[in-house]
């Protein structure tokens, strides 16, 4: 079984359950560098601000394509949008 580092993660959607990957990954993890994504500069802003992400995105060119990992914490109803 290989074992695969995680180094660098995008959360996609950085409200209450997005900020909470956030801050447990970092708990757990430190070392990993996690960018929020999403349209709200305000959550993104405070989920900066508690250290669930180090930096953030609104625009989608760059904010995942050079991540080990990608997590969608969006609302259930609009995963299948996000995926496009």
């Amino acid at each position: 079984m290989s074992e695969h580092r995680v180094d660098t993660v995008c959360i996609i959607g950085t409200g209450l359950i997005g900020g909470s990957l956030g801050l447990a990954l970092k708990r757990t993890s430190p070392h990993v560098h996690i960018r929020g994504f999403g349209r709200d500069r305000t959550r993104l802003d405070l989920a900066l601000r508690m250290g669930a992400v180090d930096d953030y995105s609104i625009l989608s060119e760059g904010a995942y394509r050079d991540r080990d990992l990608v997590l969608l914490a969006t609302p259930v109803e609009h995963i299948l949008g996000t995926l496009d």
